[in-house]
């Protein structure tokens, strides 16, 4: 047969379908093309949004909780209870968490990875990252009752208590664990009542942040007195970075390791507090600020039994 005569005799459909596909292809190839060749620099957020193929993802959506013990009591292993069973002891009746929520705005996300970086002081090491960058936290933790050692020594609670974003970072090594733990922190109150029934007998400081630092704190000079108005007015502070226990890029980690008769603790320490009032009594103090928090070596020994 010609292959002119095949020609005309193809099915009109089938030709119609055919160009239909060769055009989507077209485009499809196209806009790839396109797309590939225009490149984009992502926000520190859609950064922080990238999960490795090592991790997971998880949304929290609205979760409310509350939570209610009527006793809990901390123990001294070493003390003499037989004629005191109250001796060494810190308890607390009842012990209650109210109006916790979670809701995360972007991912929580849980990663593990290995450090390949000739320079960095941690090069070759494992490490397991959880990390909340934009968190809808809130919950208070209240104690109607304060005992030590039997006596009531009042109130004490944590109000709002707030961690809008953290970060932990842990690796293990020989008898212990490497971690960097990054947070910023709010709470806006934390309270002892040492003698309700007294008006006056309230100790709270209002309104804490912790957190990496303050945009005024390069503008505050210890030695020119018109600068020292600055941190006292609360309405103006904002907050930058995050407190940091901990520093694995300069391969200074916070280090956790048990011995056979002790726990050993270093905690390098970066970042920034304040409280927007300190209560006591029947008298306000003011705001208070401790900026630039340098800690590079500070060991804490728990001796055993």
């Amino acid at each position: 047969m010609d292959p002119m005569t095949q020609i005309d005799n193809r099915n009109p459909l089938t030709e119609k379908i055919q160009r239909t596909c060769a055009w989507l292809l077209f485009i499809l190839v196209a806009a790839t093309a396109t797309a590939s060749g225009r490149m984009e620099a992502l926000t520190e957020n859609q950064m922080d949004d990238v999960i490795a193929q090592s991790g997971i993802g998880m949304v929290i959506d609205g979760y409310q909780f509350d939570w209610t013990a009527d006793w809990v009591t901390i123990y001294d292993t070493d003390s003499e209870r037989s004629a005191n069973p109250d001796a060494g002891t810190i308890s607390f009746c009842p012990l209650r968490l109210i109006n916790g929520r979670i809701e995360t705005d972007r991912s929580i996300s849980w990663d593990a990875y290995t450090i390949v970086d000739a320079s960095h002081p941690m090069d070759g090491r494992t490490f397991t990252t959880l990390l909340a960058p934009d968190l809808d936290q809130d919950l208070s933790l209240l104690a109607d009752n304060v005992y030590v050692c039997g006596q009531r020594i009042g109130e004490a609670g944590v109000v709002n208590f707030q961690t809008p974003e953290w970060y932990w970072t842990l690796g293990a090594h020989g008898s212990g664990v490497d971690f960097q733990y990054d947070v910023n922190l709010r709470m806006d109150r934390l309270l002892l009542a040492y003698n309700p029934s007294g008006a006056a007998g309230l100790f709270a400081v209002e309104g804490i942040s912790i957190t990496g630092g303050f945009a005024d704190m390069n503008d505050f000079d210890i030695h020119d007195s018109a600068t020292w108005d600055i941190p006292t007015d609360p309405s103006q502070w904002q907050r930058i970075g995050r407190f940091s226990i901990g520093d694995l890029d300069g391969g200074r980690p916070a280090r956790l390791d048990v011995g056979a008769s002790a726990i050993e603790m270093e905690l390098p320490i970066n970042g920034s507090i304040r409280a927007e009032n300190l209560h006591f009594g029947a008298q306000d103090f003011g705001p208070l600020a401790i900026d630039n928090i340098r800690v590079h070596h500070l060991t804490l020994l728990i001796p055993g039994n």
